[in-house]
C-alpha cells in the first residue's frame, strides 16, 4: 500500500511509521510546512493517517489559537489538499476527551461534552471529518484512543515520570484519576486494522481502549512491587479533568477482530524507563 501520514514525528507517528516501513508499505510523510501551506498532496495515496495535534500535552501545550490552528483549521486543509486523491481510507485520530464525563463505558454514539479546549477541538475535527466524508463521497474514519503508552513516551507523561521518580528515589506527584490503557503496539494494529476494514464502519467513529479501568493508585502499586523498590509519594486531589471513570466501550473494535495483546504489566516492562533512570 502507499500511505499518507501526518504528525510522523510524535509518539504514535513514530511507531506507525516503522510499522508500516516493517511492513513493506511505502510511506510519504507530509511535513508541518506542507500541512499549513495546504496545498494539493499529488500522491496516489491508498492509506491517509491523520495525526498531527496539538494540545494533548495539557500542561505544555496551552495556546488556545494554536490548538484550534492545528486540530480543526489544519485539518480542514489537508482535507482538501487530498480530496483528489482516490484513498482507500483515511484516518483521523481523535481523543476520547472527546466524551467528557461519562458514569459508564465511553461508546462512540454517546453525546460529545468535551471539557478542555484541546477535547473540543479535536471534536470540531471528528465532525468535519464525518461531515467531508459525506458530502465528498470519501472513507473517513475517526478513531478514538484511549490512554495511550509505551516504549519512547515524552518523559514528562505519568508512566516514565513515575518510575524516573522510583529510580531516583525522587518525590512523586500523584494525581487521582483513572484511565483505560492502551499499549502503543496494539493501537497501532487496531488502526491498520481500521483501514482494512473500513468499508464496514466507513463515516464512523471507533473507539480503541482494553475496556480496563485502572487507578494511577493501581499503576503505582504494580510499579513498586515489579522491581521491589519504596517511593515517596504525594497524593494529591485530581486536576479538574481527571474523573473517577474512564474506560471505553470496545465493542466495536473488537467486532472487526481487534484484541489488546499486551497485558498491563508485560507493557509495563516494555517501557525503557522501567529498566534504568532517565
Amino acid at each position: 500500500m502507499k500511505v499518507l501520514i501526518t504528525g510522523a514525528s510524535g509518539f504514535l507517528g513514530t511507531h506507525l511509521l516503522r510499522r508500516l516501513k516493517e511492513s513493506g508499505h511505502s510511506v510519504r510523510v507530509v511535513t508541518r510546512e506542507e500541512l499549513e501551506s495546504g496545498k494539493q498532496i499529488k500522491y496516489k495515496a491508498d492509506w491517509i493517517f491523520h495525526l498531527a495535534a496539538y494540545g494533548q500535552h495539557s500542561q505544555l501545550q496551552t495556546d488556545v489559537d494554536e490548538i484550534y490552528n492545528t486540530n480543526v483549521i489544519k485539518t480542514l486543509k489537508f482535507l482538501k489538499a487530498t480530496n483528489k486523491i482516490k484513498y482507500k481510507a483515511f484516518i483521523n485520530i481523535g481523543t476520547s476527551s472527546e466524551y467528557g464525563f461519562k458514569k459508564k463505558p465511553m461508546k462512540e454514539t454517546d453525546v460529545l461534552e468535551p471539557e478542555m479546549f484541546y477535547a473540543a477541538s479535536k471534536a470540531a475535527g471528528t465532525l468535519l471529518c464525518r461531515v467531508w466524508g459525506k458530502q465528498f463521497n470519501k472513507p473517513i474514519v475517526t478513531v478514538r484512543p484511549f490512554s495511550l503508552y509505551g516504549p519512547g513516551e515524552a518523559d514528562f507523561r505519568f508512566i516514565p515520570k513515575l518510575m524516573r521518580c522510583l529510580w531516583r528515589g525522587e518525590k512523586f506527584t500523584l494525581n487521582e484519576g483513572v484511565h483505560d490503557w492502551v499499549y502503543i503496539d496494539d493501537f497501532v494494529d487496531a488502526l491498520i486494522l481500521v483501514a482494512r476494514k473500513i468499508s464496514k464502519i466507513r463515516g464512523g467513529v471507533v473507539n480503541v481502549g482494553t475496556g480496563k479501568q485502572t487507578s494511577n493508585m493501581e499503576i503505582l502499586k504494580i510499579v513498586q512491587a515489579m522491581v521491589n523498590a519504596p517511593l515517596n509519594v504525594d497524593v494529591v486531589k485530581g486536576r479538574y479533568y481527571d474523573t473517577s471513570h474512564w474506560v471505553a466501550d470496545n465493542k466495536l473494535i473488537r467486532s472487526l477482530g481487534w484484541k489488546p495483546k499486551t497485558n498491563l504489566r508485560q507493557g509495563l516492562l516494555n517501557v525503557e524507563s522501567f529498566h534504568s533512570p532517565l
